[in-house]
């Protein structure tokens, strides 16, 4: 296992990670000038470097969790590359070339970065609310399309506990982490193994030295095998109703 000797604590600021968004502040990098990236077309362009020998280069992502990769190009995987570097030797470039290819990054050079991320990643309650919509039915008639709409209601959920139609049912949404470990077989060929999710990266077994560039997931504390899809906002639960049902409904909202 590479154990680089490399000095990437340099991140000043906070980086708030929020549902659905993302605020960066002013980045100080301490020692470190970052590659000037030109404005290009089509493929990264590779930048001039000076180095003897093996060696890899650091990139980073817009979150700045950053690793080693053995290339000149300004950008690859999504990352910029910075003017720091490491030489390498034959098998820690193989090694480095398994991990770019999975996407994978260093837990303890990425550290601080981490843990900017993962400060405000606090367990928080979500209530659940019904809403009514028109379902559409398309029909096929021949050449022909026509469209029923069907009165229907649906479920969602929302943090405001004062949100209209809430229900009653609530659950408290819960940060879970993982990790992966890099084993090299009989063989000489690199594996993968996942941690089960923990509640801290802290609490990683030893020997899980790696994350993927997004290593959490959001689940339900009441029952941790619901992974919440924040993806396009809090899930959704559509379902048909009675139209006589509906009609009530409208009545005891007027």
């Amino acid at each position: 296992m590479l154990n680089f000797d490399s000095n990437h604590n340099f991140i000043d600021g906070n980086l708030n990670e929020k549902k659905g968004k993302k605020l960066f502040k002013n980045i100080v990098f301490g020692g470190l000038i970052i590659t000037n990236l030109l404005a290009f077309s089509g493929c990264a362009k590779n930048v001039h470097c000076d180095v003897q020998g093996n060696h890899a280069h650091y990139y980073v992502n817009d979150d700045y969790i950053g690793r080693y990769i053995v290339s000149e190009k300004s950008t690859l995987s999504g990352l910029n590359r910075l003017d720091t570097y490491i030489s390498v030797n034959e098998e820690e470039e193989s090694l480095l070339k398994f991990i770019n290819e999975k996407n994978l990054f260093k837990i303890d050079e990425n550290k601080k970065v981490i843990d900017n991320i993962t400060e405000n990643q606090r367990d928080y309650k979500e209530y659940r609310y019904s809403y009514y919509y028109l379902m559409t039915i398309p029909t096929i008639n021949g050449d022909f399309i026509t469209y029923d709409y069907i009165p229907s209601t649906g479920h969602s959920w929302t943090n405001n506990p004062n949100y209209e139609n809430l229900t009653g049912e609530e659950r408290v949404c819960h940060y879970v982490y993982y990790g992966y470990k890099v084993i090299k077989t009989d063989k000489g060929v690199y594996e993968l193994e996942k941690s089960e999710p923990v509640d801290s990266i802290a609490e990683l077994p030893e020997g899980y030295d790696y994350i993927e560039e997004k290593f959490y997931d959001i689940v339900n504390l009441y029952n941790r095998d619901e992974i919440l899809d924040y993806e396009d906002g809090p899930e959704e639960d559509k379902k048909i109703i009675s139209e006589d049902e509906y009609n009530k409904s409208l009545s005891k909202s007027r």
